[in-house]
């Protein structure tokens, strides 16, 4: 028998914040409130350098296929929680969480389309890279994907697992990708906006997880379904993973990157309350220096802190970048 699910009850909606009615969902909120961060605290002039001068031309390729998924990434996440989530959920305390976290998924978008314009020269290349969704088959095929779970008469259980594995998921790699980079020493401006921004996914996804699904959602999902989910999920995250990393790179390669991903999967299942459904052999982290560039709940990211911000010419660089302006690609 289906309940009807608290968190959409109309009669429960409320239009002033106290006294709180779910305190757990404003301690989240608070904790997210403690992370904001903006574009103008990182700096991209040694990551212009780094590209031209020290990165190859397949290192480039696998580059620019990061920086255009995630350009529209972060926007294909507003897009549900403005239209569907921050709408339907009735609770005022994850109204407060979820629309924190638009405003988070803004200055990513910012940041990622930033590096685009910096760093990529050749206009052509730069066009393609901001229309990843229709340039790039593999990046097309995780944006349909995911909005496919947008859709308001699914379950808001369905939904809420979908969109955790979105962001605790579809992510990783990309994540993973950016911190190797830095452990060669280049792009410390892109390494450094990856520490905030996977630190930041990591709570948008633990919140849906383990707060809206884990604590508040009556009707869970059978194991198999979320195993479904998140099984389909991993193959398209594969196929990605295949073509943006064409050739091996030193310490990383695409088979290493598949392990780290079902890494990643089982971990986010046990957010979510099921058990893991890949063998520890083939969901193991290759990597020591990756172990918090992931998004499955871990809470290490939120007990440190990250380094000190790098404050740099980035203010002026967005001023200069007039969005009034047709722009010449």
């Amino acid at each position: 028998m289906v309940h009807p699910e608290p968190l959409l009850d109309e009669s429960k909606r409320r239009l002033c914040l106290f006294p709180l009615e779910h305190a757990d969902m404003w301690e989240w909120y608070k904790k997210l409130m403690s992370t904001f961060w903006l574009p103008e605290d990182i700096s991209l002039d040694q990551d212009a350098v780094d590209y031209e001068t020290k990165l190859t031309d397949d290192e480039r390729y696998y580059l620019d296929n990061i920086l255009g998924f995630f350009a529209s990434a972060d926007c294909i996440v507003n897009l549900n929680l403005l239209s569907t989530f921050s709408v339907e959920i009735t609770s005022v305390e994850a109204a407060c969480f979820l629309t924190a976290q638009a405003a988070q998924e803004n200055v990513h978008a910012e940041v990622y389309s930033l590096f685009i314009d910096r760093l990529i020269k050749d206009n052509t290349r730069k066009a393609d890279l901001f229309d990843a969704l229709e340039k790039c088959p593999a990046i097309a095929r995780k944006a349909k994907w995911a909005l496919k779970w947008s859709e308001p008469e699914l379950p808001l259980s369905t939904r809420l697992v979908a969109w955790s594995v979105v962001e605790g998921l579809l992510f990783a790699a990309s994540f993973a990708a950016i911190a190797f980079f830095k452990t060669r020493g280049l792009l410390p401006g892109l390494a450094t906006a990856n520490e905030y921004i996977s630190r930041d996914e990591s709570l948008h996804c633990s919140f849906a997880a383990e707060c809206l699904y884990k604590d508040h959602i009556v009707n869970k999902l059978p194991k198999e379904r979320v195993w479904e989910i998140i099984g389909e999920a991993v193959e398209i995250e594969d196929e990605f993973v295949t073509e943006s990393l064409p050739v091996r790179l030193i310490g990383m390669s695409a088979e290493d990157m598949k392990k780290y991903v079902r890494f990643c999967a089982n971990r986010l299942m046990g957010s979510l309350g099921v058990p893991p459904l890949y063998s520890k052999q083939e969901a193991t982290c290759p990597w020591d220096w990756v172990q918090l560039i992931s998004t499955g709940g871990s809470t290490n990211f939120f007990e440190k802190k990250v380094a000190d911000y790098a404050k740099s010419s980035l203010r002026k660089q967005t001023l200069e970048f007039n969005v009034g302006e047709e722009v010449d690609f």
